[in-house]
């Protein structure tokens, strides 16, 4: 008895080597399934995929952003390794992205590669796009060059969004939290203006991740976010932040700063 349980364990992992390499071995073809369309499930909504080669380093980087009725699932496959990472992406993301793909004409792009004689060590990007009766499959070779050069800024402007969610996508993003906001009237001509945002960051992997501004007549809204790695173990400690903005020169005239919320009156005489 104890001779059959150890060649059944024994055949048990043997079988488990060989379904391990099969799946080592077979990450290539499973992503040329995808793009030929030997992905498809039964509750596919949409499908995404960008496939990033070249460069002087000769990288790989795959993207998958698969769209079923009860999932958005982004799978990201690194750089010259066959492991990949799975996050799950909302749906409020996608629909954005979905804009700018749409925006810039995703469905019906033909594949460009007319710099692949003329220009070294640019990036090959391959791309395929699916959704509900629409879709399309092209390549192209250097899109940031193609929207320098030759102002098609299509490519460009698609690859970098898909790559932009990827991104986005490793962190958790999220508003800074504001203490006190500061007005500072600086003695110059014209009259400049600072403005001090004191805040904190929750923990030790938190960072500033972004601070973006834009006026609204006498009103000035201020959005600072944080960004923290979405599964990273970090200690509590809270950090106690001080930003500095400038805005510029104001002329004479009532004012107010929103930042995150947080409202500040000022007037320049």
């Amino acid at each position: 008895m104890k001779t059959n349980s150890f060649q059944r364990f024994d055949f048990m992992i043997q079988a488990l080597i060989l379904i391990i390499a099969a799946c080592v071995c077979g990450c290539d073809s499973i992503f040329d399934d995808i793009l030929n369309g030997g992905g498809d499930a039964p509750d596919m909504i949409g499908q995404i995929v960008l496939h990033q080669t070249g460069g002087i380093a000769g990288v790989s980087n795959s993207i998958i952003i698969e769209e079923k009725e009860d999932s958005i699932l982004l799978t990201s496959v690194g750089e010259r390794t066959n492991q990949a990472s799975a996050s799950q992406v909302s749906a409020a993301d996608l629909d954005l992205l979905w804009q700018t793909l749409e925006a810039n004409d995703v469905f019906t792009l033909p594949s460009n590669e007319e710099l692949l004689d003329t220009l070294a060590d640019g990036f090959f990007y391959e791309i395929s796009v699916e959704r509900g009766e629409k879709r399309n499959r092209f390549s192209v070779y250097a899109p940031d060059l193609l929207a320098s050069e030759t102002g098609e800024e299509r490519y460009n402007a698609i690859a970098q969004a898909i790559e932009h969610l990827a991104d986005s996508n490793k962190f958790i993003i999220a508003d800074l939290p504001v203490t006190d906001v500061v007005v500072e009237i600086l003695e110059s001509f014209p009259v400049q203006i600072v403005v001090v945002v004191n805040g904190f960051l929750r923990d030790g992997c938190t960072t500033l991740n972004e601070t973006t501004e834009r006026r609204e007549g006498n009103t000035i809204h201020i959005h600072i976010t944080t960004k923290r790695p979405r599964d990273a173990v970090c200690t509590l400690a809270i950090e106690e932040i001080q930003e500095r903005i400038p805005l510029g020169t104001f002329p004479p005239g009532s004012y107010k700063v929103i930042v995150n919320g947080v409202e500040k009156d000022f007037r320049v005489q």
